[in-house]
């Protein structure tokens, strides 16, 4: 449906690229028009395996932002991260899985050091940002067995 696709494309902002093909676009504008054919299909649950994989900054911040807004319209987002510091900006629930099975389930501000190592195997300092209610992990060594 042509208007479901407009709508997508705008949500996404990529109405401008819409003549365009796609194998001439940057790896966000790919991203962007990935989600925005996950949207066109009007699911209740998008399931992304990182979706902001390299990525720049601002590009990475633009998907999220898109994501956040399609959670605040009713969809469920899930998606996979290797970068914790932006799972922890944007998630509302954290599910972290090692070797391929189910390890912890936590909200963002109950992130820990011992939750890092126990997934991660590296020691970290838990960083609060003082301008905003969000947490960083810095990690700092390998621990030891």
């Amino acid at each position: 449906d042509l208007k479901a696709a407009e709508h997508a494309m705008a949500a996404t902002k990529i109405l401008h690229l819409r003549h365009r093909p796609v194998t001439s676009l940057s790896s966000g504008e790919q991203q962007r028009v990935q989600i925005a054919r996950a949207i066109c299909q009007d699911p209740a649950v998008l399931l992304l395996d990182e979706p902001t994989a390299h990525l720049d900054m601002s590009f990475e911040i633009e998907i999220m932002e898109i994501l956040t807004q399609l959670v605040r319209e009713g969809r469920t987002v899930l998606a996979i991260f290797h970068d914790v510091n932006l799972a922890l900006r944007y998630a509302s629930t954290l599910f972290f899985m090692k070797q391929g099975r189910f390890v912890e389930s936590i909200r963002p501000r109950e992130i820990s050091p011992e939750i890092i190592e126990k997934v991660y195997g590296a020691k970290s300092r838990i960083i609060a940002d003082p301008h905003a209610d969000i947490r960083y992990v810095v990690p700092y060594s390998i621990a030891k067995p």
